[in-house]
């Protein structure tokens, strides 16, 4: 039989355990609680999407060929979507079976949100045959192109 003074010894000793424990234990909660719960405000919450659009203005009326040494115009639209301004750098290149040749290398800067239409002039490189008029944007990645027929 445990006489009743070792009892009262344990007891005595037992609630200073406790409450060091109990209290990290809600500490541990709490911090759980609180990571999971950004964790799920980051999954559940719309993040919008940053991204640009590159594009010509009007495909259809896009030339077919054009004479060395002429003057063409080549009209494209970039909209910014990016989620601040942002200043792109184009260029415009013509590509045919002797090489890669660069017309064009501007930068433009375009707010947020906003959409920019430009007009660029660039003059047909000498030679004949069909060959490719590319506008890229080089700091993002970007390129459309149409086909010229060099009369």
């Amino acid at each position: 039989m445990i006489k009743r003074k070792h009892i009262t010894a344990y007891a005595a000793r037992m609630p200073k355990l406790v409450v060091p424990l109990a209290c990290l234990l809600a500490l541990a909660v709490t911090v759980l609680a609180i990571s999971h719960t950004h964790a799920f405000v980051l999954a559940t919450t719309h993040q919008p999407e940053r991204f640009s659009e590159l594009y010509f203005v009007n495909p259809g009326a896009l030339p077919s060929s054009a004479a060395p040494g002429q003057q063409l115009p080549v009209v494209f639209t970039v909209h910014n979507l990016e989620g601040r301004a942002f200043t792109y750098t184009y260029s415009i290149d013509f590509t045919d079976a002797d090489g890669t040749t660069s017309l064009v290398r501007q930068q433009i800067a375009i707010a947020d949100g906003q959409t920019k239409t430009i007009t660029q002039k660039v003059v047909v490189p000498a030679g004949s045959g069909r060959g490719e008029v590319g506008v890229a944007l080089i700091n993002k990645d970007m390129a459309i192109h149409f086909w010229l027929e060099r009369k």
